[in-house]
C-alpha cells in the first residue's frame, strides 16, 4: 500500500466534508475513476446502483476537487 502525504489526506477529508461524501464512498469513487474511463452520468448511475443518490454537478465538483481526469470521448 502506498502512503499518502499529509497534505493529500487533509484535502481528501476537506473535500469529503464539503461534498458530503463519506470516506468509504470517496475511496470507492477515487479507485473507480483511476481504474478505467468514466463519464459523469455513468458515475452517477453507478453510485445510484450502490444506493447513493447524487447528481452530475456533485460528482463533477468531487472529480474536479480530487483532480481526477475527466475526458469526453468523441
Amino acid at each position: 500500500m502506498v502512503g499518502y502525504s499529509m497534505d493529500l489526506r487533509e484535502r481528501v477529508v476537506a473535500a469529503a466534508a464539503r461534498f458530503g461524501v463519506s470516506g468509504a464512498w470517496r475511496d470507492w469513487l477515487v479507485e473507480r475513476c483511476r481504474e478505467k474511463d468514466f463519464t459523469l452520468r455513468g458515475l452517477v448511475a453507478e453510485l445510484g446502483e450502490r444506493g447513493l443518490k447524487v447528481d452530475c454537478r456533485s460528482v463533477w465538483e468531487f472529480v474536479h476537487a480530487e483532480k481526477l481526469s475527466h475526458k469526453k470521448r468523441r
